[in-house]
């Protein structure tokens, strides 16, 4: 019920051309790391102010604190989005070994991908692509 073996060759050939380290190395072994998703930039930000009261010959210090984890998303929703390898490590692979034809020697193999390409072909982390913010409160022993 899935794609024919014509449309995985299709699908497979795309994202072997869009990509540049494996269409330099057809047909050879890719090695450990050669191909890397999408280059991410995140920046956070942190500002803190403390504050002094004196009361009954004391200090007593308070520091309010502001913190927000990708500013770059906060700004424009395009930014800051981190790209992952889809499925798992564990089960996600370009291809599948399905076994071997009748001869016992030649190994058969579904292509897992659905064609896509460039930065589509990846997942998006839907966690660490938004912004977050925490506000808090600290009293500060002397």
């Amino acid at each position: 019920g899935g794609p024919t073996a014509a449309e995985q060759w299709n699908n497979l050939n795309a994202v072997i051309e869009d990509d540049p380290y494996l269409s330099e190395n057809r047909g050879k072994y890719a090695e450990k790391n050669a191909s890397w998703t999408p280059f991410v930039s995140l920046f956070d930000l942190g500002v803190r102010q403390d504050l002094g009261i004196k009361a009954g010959g004391q200090t007593h210090r308070i520091q309010l604190s502001l913190d927000i984890s990708n500013v770059a998303n906060m700004l424009n929703n395009e930014w800051g989005t981190v790209y992952s390898v889809p499925g798992n490590f564990n089960n996600y692979f370009l291809y599948q070994f399905e076994g071997y034809e009748a001869d016992g020697t030649t190994p058969q193999f579904t292509f897992r991908g659905d064609g896509s390409t460039g930065r589509e072909r990846f997942d998006i982390d839907s966690f660490n692509s938004r912004w977050r913010m925490r506000v808090g409160i600290r009293y500060l022993f002397n």
